[in-house]
């Protein structure tokens, strides 16, 4: 992006939402996470930046966040391209996020956003539109290309700003991480001004704003080889991490994969059928299993597929129709048939690990009311919608944002997230998805993932 007034993100154009690839694949559906084994989602973003000492926070759904018509990486992200924002300093953080993530015309418009605090904020592990017509740059960057091959960063900033001492180190510091995690050199690092320049009508001039890295014009652009020297430098000088091996387990009579190029534990266990959680346990001697290289060797465990029953939609095509479905004294009768019908909805057995748990969850969420809303927690925010609330508020019985319930809708559900059924099958695809729950299909650790659904444990959101 070039600088710009407080809430237009400078010039952003079509022209930004361009990439080469999508004329390329225009007889194909649109891609998306796991539908292809060559676009590769960045699922390892927010590991690889925590692991280097840097302040993460993740937004909801970033996980399978992509444009849907790039999907993921061809291969594997082979540059870096960083921006600034050109918004306002009022509208650092969350607004800006909410901006790129979803708000924007063409959002997301960046994998990564960096606040004027120095915290990373994770966006979309897909491809995204920011970068746009330009290029070619070197050997690995065609032109129009960089949208589905490069990670996009945007950074707040106006691009007139001081930027500090502390967020100059951070970007640094989280683009070297990135280069060294996906093999990227430091001379696919580049500027948007860099990719953008001697393209007609594509006049960007970021990053820019005084810093220590000068600048080479006079609205204050970065010099690029002066922060490519800084990456360089913190990678040549990286300490080597030794951590103790754990023995492996025999690769006698196992099923064994070798790891190719751009590939993650993620995409390994969508293409072998087996939950993340499994093949993650036989492989202990894995320290980082977000962090894997070409060549290693993975045992394949021979656990059933169970893989998510999902029917994503739109978050745009959430409806907010009120539930209409009795008065509040019969909803304790029905919460047992809401979970039995959203178990056969995500094809798993109604059980009394799925009864239970979200009995205690739906409870201790909404009180098992369908038309809850919470209007006061940090998701409280964004454009009013259709029920005159803040769009990212949680809402229904299981209280699932937006996002989230698009994201993990489930097939023959309501498209409505106050429908009982649709909104708790959602949350089941959630907890099953997400790497912090890992919940099986038969919901029998349920209660050992996912504290809100356990009754002997105090409440704690999910």
């Amino acid at each position: 992006m070039a600088a710009g007034g407080a809430d237009s993100y400078g010039d952003f154009s079509e022209d930004d939402a361009y990439d080469a690839t999508i004329d390329a694949d225009a007889d194909s559906a649109p891609a998306t996470r796991g539908s292809d084994g060559q676009k590769i989602f960045l699922t390892e973003l927010a590991s690889v930046l925590r692991g280097a000492g840097l302040a993460v926070k993740e937004q909801a759904g970033w996980e399978d966040r992509c444009w849907p018509r790039l999907g993921g990486f061809r291969g594997g992200p082979k540059g870096i391209v960083i921006h600034h924002t050109g918004g306002n300093p009022k509208s650092d953080g969350q607004r800006e996020v909410d901006y790129i993530t979803q708000n924007a015309q063409y959002a997301p418009l960046a994998n990564l956003y960096l606040d004027r605090q120095g915290q990373w904020w994770v966006i979309a592990a897909g491809g995204t539109n920011t970068n746009g017509r330009g290029g070619p740059w070197g050997n690995n960057l065609p032109s129009g290309t960089a949208n589905s091959r490069c990670i996009g960063i945007e950074a707040g900033n106006s691009g007139e700003e001081t930027w500090s001492t502390a967020v100059q180190d951070s970007y640094v510091k989280g683009v070297a991480a990135l280069a060294d995690q996906y093999g990227i050199e430091t001379g696919d690092v580049l500027s948007h001004y860099e990719w953008c320049k001697g393209h007609e009508g594509r006049g960007k001039i970021d990053p820019a704003g005084p810093s220590r890295f000068g600048s080479i014009n006079q609205e204050g652009t970065w010099d690029m080889d002066k922060f490519r020297a800084e990456v360089h430098q913190l990678r040549t000088h990286a300490q080597p991490k030794t951590p103790a091996k754990p023995s492996r387990p025999s690769l006698a009579g196992a099923t064994i994969h070798t790891v190719e190029g751009g590939e993650t534990m993620s995409a390994i266990s969508r293409r072998f059928g087996v939950p993340i959680a499994a093949l993650i346990s036989a492989n202990p001697e894995i320290p980082n299993p977000d962090s894997i290289r070409k060549g290693q060797q993975l045992r394949i465990p021979t656990e059933p597929n169970e893989s998510v029953a999902r029917s994503p939609i739109a978050v745009e095509q959430v409806r907010y129709t009120s539930f209409d479905g009795g008065k509040s004294d019969t909803w304790n009768d029905k919460i047992d048939t809401w979970i039995e019908q959203a178990c056969a909805a995500i094809g798993a057995p109604f059980n009394d690990h799925w009864r239970l748990g979200y009995n205690t969850l739906c409870n201790r969420e909404s009180r098992l009311d369908p038309n809850a809303i919470n209007t006061k927690d940090s998701n409280a925010h964004g454009e009013v919608v259709a029920d005159g609330h803040p769009r990212n508020c949680s809402r229904g019985v299981a209280q699932c944002i937006p996002t989230t319930f698009a994201e993990n809708h489930a097939a023959g559900t309501s498209d409505s997230i106050y429908d009982p059924v649709a909104n708790i099958a959602a949350s089941m695809n959630y907890v099953r998805r997400r790497r912090k729950y890992l919940v099986k299909l038969d919901g029998s650790n349920l209660k050992q993932q996912v504290q809100q659904a356990d009754p002997d444990r105090e409440p704690k959101g999910y």
